[in-house]
C-alpha cells in the first residue's frame, strides 16, 4: 500500500493526469491511474517488461502449481506469482494448507477457458480485448473473489459500457454484488421491448420484480415513467397470455389483474376511487399508480393501510416503505385476501417519516378549560426532555420558565409519569393516552409532611354487580398532613369549578384496587393513603357521581 499524505494531489501513474486533491491521509493501492489509461490498459512502465514472459515457463519443468477448471481443464502456475498478486491465493498456498501439499487447486467456478485470462492477468497486468468480450463476467466474479482491485476496476469499465454482449451476465453481478453502477447500466436493457419479447414470461417478471428492487430504479421509473409501466403492461399481457394454458390453473390467471378499492384512511367507510391492478404490481407500482391518480408528484409520501376483513376496519398498523414486496401481501389478512387499501397524503416522504417517532399529545393547559391535540415528530433516540422542547414552541404556558410533565393515562387512570431521560422510541400512543400538563408550583418541592395522590372519577354499575366505572379526567392532588376531606373537598371543587348544588350531589370514597370505602368529612385524608404500597396507582381518592361532562371529554384519558 502506498500512504498518500494529506492535502496533496493523486496522479496517474502511466499519464500524470491529476487525479482530485485529498483532504486527509490514505492509503491506496500501489498503483493509481486514470479511467482512459483503464480502458486503454495503459499500466505502469514496468508493464512493458511483464510482456516478455517465454511461453516455456508455463511448462511442467518449470512450474509448481495446477489449476483445474470446472470443466478438467488444467492450468499451469508458479505459486510465487500467485501468491505475490493476490492475498487468497497466498492464504490457499500457505505451508500446511491442502492445496499447497498438493500442488493443484480446483476452481470449481471457473471452467479453463475462463481461468487462462485470469492467469495472463496475474503474470501481466492485463487482459485482452477478447477474453473481455469472451469472458468479462467470470472475470469480474473472480478478480472479487480473489481480490484484485485493478482486475475489478477493468472488467467494471468494460461490461458498464458493453451491457448488450451479456445483459442477464451483468444483471445477475448487479444483483449479486449490489453494484451501483451495473444496476443503472443494465435496467434500459431489462425494461426494453426486445428484451420482454424475447425471453420467457416467467423469466421476464422475475427479472422485473428484481430489477424494480434496485436503489437507482426509483431515479429512473421517474425519468422513464411512461416507458416502464408499458413495459410492466406488457409483460403482464404477455403472462396473461402464457397462463391461459388450462393446465396453469384458474388461480395464477387471477393473479394478472384485480379491481382494487382505495379509500382515504381519514373517512374508511366511504368509497374512494378503484385501480385495475395486477397482484405481481410492485410496492412501488402501487404507490406509483395511487400519485398519479391523485395528482402528486411524489409517489413516496403516500402512505398505504390494509383492511381487516374481520372487523371491516383499517389495521391498526400502516404498510412501511417497501415493506412488502407485492400487492398481493397487501392485501392479505390472515387467511383471507381483501380487495381494499386506505391511503394517506402525508407532509413528507414516507421514508423520512420512518426514520422519525411520531406521537400525538394531548396538552391540558393550565389557566383555560381547553386540550390542544399536538403530533410530535422526533428522530426516534429523542427523549421525553427533547419531547418537552419541540412542545414549548407549539402552546401557550402560563410563563416561559413553566416545567412540563408526561403521563401515560389508560382507561381514566394514571399509570405513568414519564422520566426526561426516557426514550421516546419506546412510547407507545396506540394504546394509551399521552397527556402533558404543566406542573403546579406546589407541587414541584414536596415536603416530608404532604402527599401527591391520584384522584379518579367513578360511578357504580348497578347492573355489573355494583362495579366501579371510571370515567373523565384523572388528577394529581397536593395533600397535607393532617388536612381533613371537608378541606380537601373545598380544592378540588375550585380545582373543576363543579356549582355547589352539583357538587353537593357527589361521594367521596377511598378506593384501593377496585374496592371503595366511602370517607367522612371530618376524616383524615393522609391516613388512609400509605407510602410505599405495591401499585400505588390502584388506591386513589374516588369522586362519585354521575358523568355529565360533554362528549369531547369522552375519551379514554
Amino acid at each position: 500500500m502506498q500512504h498518500i499524505k494529506a492535502n496533496s494531489h493523486l496522479l496517474c501513474n502511466s499519464c500524470d493526469r491529476d487525479l482530485g486533491f485529498v483532504r486527509r491521509n490514505i492509503n491506496v493501492a500501489q498503483y493509481l491511474y486514470c479511467d482512459e489509461c483503464v480502458i486503454a490498459q495503459k499500466f505502469h512502465p514496468d508493464n512493458a517488461f511483464l510482456q516478455t514472459w517465454d511461453k516455456d515457463v508455463f511448462l511442467e519443468p518449470f512450474t509448481d502449481f495446477s489449476l483445474e477448471g470446472s470443466d478438467g481443464g488444467i492450468l499451469r502456475a508458479h505459486k510465487a506469482v500467485l501468491a505475490g498478486k493476490s492475498k487468497v491465493f497466498k492464504s490457499m498456498l500457505r505451508a500446511g494448507m491442502s492445496e499447497s501439499v498438493s500442488g493443484k487447486a480446483k476452481i470449481s467456478d471457473m471452467t479453463a477457458e475462463e481461468l487462462r485470462p485470469l492467469i495472463n492477468f496475474l503474470y501481466t497486468g492485463r487482459v485482452n480485448q477478447g477474453s473481455l468480450e469472451c469472458h468479462g463476467v467470470a472475470l469480474y466474479r473472480s478478480s472479487v473473489k480473489y481480490d484484485l482491485p485493478l482486475l475489478t476496476t477493468i472488467c467494471e469499465r468494460f461490461l458498464e459500457s458493453n451491457v448488450y454482449r451479456d445483459i442477464r451476465g451483468v444483471f445477475e453481478l448487479a444483483v449479486d454484488h449490489e453494484v451501483e453502477k451495473f444496476q443503472e447500466a443494465v435496467l434500459p436493457f431489462i425494461f426494453n421491448e426486445a428484451f420482454v419479447e424475447s425471453n420467457p414470461p416467467a423469466l421476464v417478471l422475475k427479472t422485473v420484480r428484481t430489477a424494480s428492487k434496485f436503489e437507482s430504479f426509483a431515479k429512473y421509473r421517474k425519468k422513464n415513467f411512461k416507458a416502464v409501466s408499458f413495459l410492466m403492461e406488457l409483460a403482464l399481457c404477455r403472462m396473461a397470455d402464457h397462463l391461459d394454458d388450462p393446465h396453469k390453473g384458474v388461480e395464477e390467471l387471477n393473479e394478472v389483474g384485480s379491481i382494487i378499492h382505495f379509500r382515504s384512511l381519514d373517512k374508511p367507510k366511504e368509497d374512494g376511487f378503484c385501480l385495475e391492478l395486477s397482484k405481481l404490481y410492485t410496492y412501488d407500482d402501487v404507490i406509483d399508480r395511487v400519485a398519479h391518480t391523485l395528482g402528486l408528484d411524489d409517489p413516496s409520501k403516500i402512505r398505504l393501510t390494509g383492511h381487516n376483513c374481520y372487523s371491516q376496519q383499517p389495521k391498526l398498523q400502516p404498510i412501511k416503505y417497501r415493506g412488502v414486496d407485492y400487492l398481493s401481501d397487501m392485501l392479505v389478512h390472515y387467511n383471507q385476501c381483501s380487495d381494499i387499501l386506505y391511503y394517506e397524503v402525508l407532509d413528507i416522504p414516507l421514508p423520512e417519516l420512518q426514520g422519525l417517532k411520531s406521537l400525538k399529545v394531548f396538552f391540558h393547559h393550565s389557566t383555560k378549560d381547553e386540550v390542544s391535540v399536538h403530533t410530535i415528530r422526533l428522530p426516534k433516540q429523542s427523549t421525553v426532555g427533547d419531547l418537552f422542547n419541540d412542545l414549548k414552541t407549539k402552546v401557550e404556558l402560563s410563563n416561559p420558565d413553566a416545567e412540563i410533565r408526561l403521563l401515560e393515562i389508560f382507561y381514566h387512570r394514571i399509570y405513568k409519569i414519564f422520566p426526561l431521560h426516557e426514550k421516546i422510541e419506546n412510547i407507545n400512543d396506540q394504546y394509551w393516552t399521552l397527556r402533558a400538563e404543566e406542573i403546579p408550583e406546589e407541587e414541584k418541592n414536596l415536603g416530608p409532611n404532604n402527599r401527591l395522590i391520584h384522584v379518579y372519577h367513578f360511578t357504580k354499575d348497578a347492573s355489573q354487580n355494583h362495579m366501579v366505572q371510571n370515567f373523565g379526567e384523572p388528577f394529581f392532588l397536593l395533600i397535607h398532613e393532617g388536612e381533613t376531606l371537608a378541606e380537601v373537598k373545598q380544592r378540588i371543587q375550585k380545582k373543576l369549578q363543579v356549582s355547589d348544588d352539583e357538587f353537593a350531589k357527589w361521594k367521596f370514597a377511598f378506593l384501593f384496587l377496585g374496592r371503595p370505602d366511602c370517607l367522612q368529612d371530618t376524616e383524615i385524608v393522609s391516613s388512609r393513603f400509605e407510602r410505599g404500597v405495591y401499585g400505588g396507582w390502584e388506591q386513589y381518592l374516588g369522586l362519585e357521581h354521575s358523568d355529565n361532562a360533554p362528549k369531547r371529554y369522552r375519551r379514554n384519558f
